[in-house]
């Protein structure tokens, strides 16, 4: 295969791949289906796993081509602590396939994150971004676009980005993403970018168009009235405007003073985004009943303590009678501890941790590496916000105990910005492209 189809075959790849791609589904689908017959696929189920097909087909092909002509490849991304950890967290959970209730449901989940991260390495090791992660620019495309596609569906087309059991009302209880199976976190990620853009645009215009969308995907995270991700949001915000010296102050001031103005002049609004955004305060006790189901979680986790379950199918297989006897509709693990207890047991937990602290610790060696180059360390802190999403959905999600795409781009952008910072001649690999790359890092302009 020649280096510029490499590059547009693992583009595509990875673009289907951080996409999901999207569940097309226009109604629900039973829990116990995919346990009871892992190959009763429909339309929605065969996009993904064709997407999944075509990306294992050329990780492999491209992994045996570099074990051929002894690259570098394969050395430095399993060097690295983040990688390795999750690539083992990943390991552990195809083994789990020998005494999970569904083991083919077991194994494509957990390939994912083997394929995953090899795919997003492989990207960056073919096609280096002249500044900045080529993994973080894919993962930015994806969620605008999502953010795009539910924001102009909100208006055509409600039924499309409101959860398939809302009812028919004219106005939606919340937006979910609907088809695309999407709870906030495609304005909240997007708007990292268009964050990037206002602070460290080149130009005016840039950072006014940015701003302008900036504030348009906080209108999309406050509709999906998922509290973890608007916390996040704020969070963000925090991160970015320490990257830009010039504007911690001024971006404070501007902060506060739009919320006190809200507040003394509009408390009417202020009240109904409190009430939007805390759905009211449905479930504040039990956290949308997600203290229940962890409760029900470690009682199943108890049964094997050590390995658990099985990855993925030990969760959904005790979530099905979870749902039967208390009647929440919570099918899917929603904090990753508990959920990686019933799936890969302590075993699995402690593999899962190391690669969740030696991220942030590599984040952290990472800054200090960059601190002399504004653009690596702005991309540093779009990681941050990444690790700090990562943390947060961790609580309120399965997100990191599952294939965390976040989690994935974020650990391959830090291995991709410390190699550029440690040596920017360590291979053809890893040579700088001569075109320019438009905005550049990730996500902003050149500052």
């Amino acid at each position: 295969m020649s280096e510029k189809a490499a590059r547009g075959s693992l583009l595509v790849a990875a673009l289907l791949i951080v996409w999901g791609p999207p569940a097309l589904r226009s109604g629900g689908r039973d829990l116990a289906v995919a346990l009871a017959d892992p190959f009763a696929l429909d339309a929605a189920a065969l996009l993904q796993v064709g997407a999944w097909v075509f990306a294992d087909a050329l990780v492999l092909l491209l992994v045996v081509s570099h074990d051929a002509r002894r690259t570098q490849f394969l050395s430095d991304i399993l060097s690295d602590r983040p990688v390795r950890w999750y690539g083992l967290y990943g390991m552990l959970g195809l083994a789990s396939a020998t005494y999970s209730v569904s083991p083919f449901y077991t194994v494509f989940f957990a390939h994912k994150i083997i394929v995953g991260l090899l795919l997003l390495a492989l990207l960056e090791w073919h096609w280096p971004s002249h500044h900045g992660s080529r993994a973080l620019q894919v993962l930015f495309w994806v969620f605008s676009l999502q953010a795009a596609a539910i924001a102009i569906l909100y208006f055509v087309d409600r039924e499309w980005v409101v959860p398939l059991e809302s009812g028919d009302g004219s106005e939606p209880v919340r937006v979910t993403g609907g088809v695309f199976a999407d709870y906030g976190s495609s304005g909240l990620i997007s708007g990292l970018f268009f964050l990037t853009v206002s602070l460290f645009g080149s130009k005016p215009v840039y950072r006014w168009l940015a701003g302008g969308a900036y504030v348009g995907t906080w209108a999309l995270i406050v509709l999906s009235q998922t509290r973890a991700t608007m916390a996040a949001g704020v969070a963000f915000l925090v991160v970015m405007l320490h990257a830009h010296p010039l504007a911690r102050v001024q971006g404070a001031l501007i902060a506060t003073g739009v919320g006190l103005g809200i507040a003394a002049l509009l408390p009417a609004a202020l009240g109904g985004i409190v009430s939007v955004g805390t759905r009211r305060g449905e479930g504040l006790e039990t956290l949308s009943g997600r203290t229940e189901a962890f409760s029900y979680l470690i009682e199943k986790w108890q049964d094997s303590p050590l390995l658990g379950h099985g990855f993925g199918a030990g969760t959904r297989d005790a979530l099905i009678n979870f749902v039967i006897r208390r009647g929440l509709n919570i099918g899917a693990g929603h904090d990753a501890i508990s959920t990686v207890l019933v799936d890969l047991g302590l075993i699995g937990l402690s593999l899962l941790l190391a690669a969740f602290v030696s991220a942030w610790l590599a984040l952290g060696r990472l800054y200090r590496a960059a601190a002399s180059r504004r653009q690596a360390t702005v991309t540093a802190h779009q990681i941050a916000c990444l690790l700090v999403w990562v943390t947060f959905n961790a609580v309120v999600d399965k997100g990191l105990a599952g294939p965390s795409e976040v989690f994935m781009v974020a650990i391959v952008a830090t291995w991709t910005l410390r190699k550029q910072a440690v040596d920017r001649r360590s291979g053809p690999g890893w040579a700088a492209p001569p075109a320019r790359d438009g905005l550049a890092a990730a996500g902003g302009g050149k500052p």
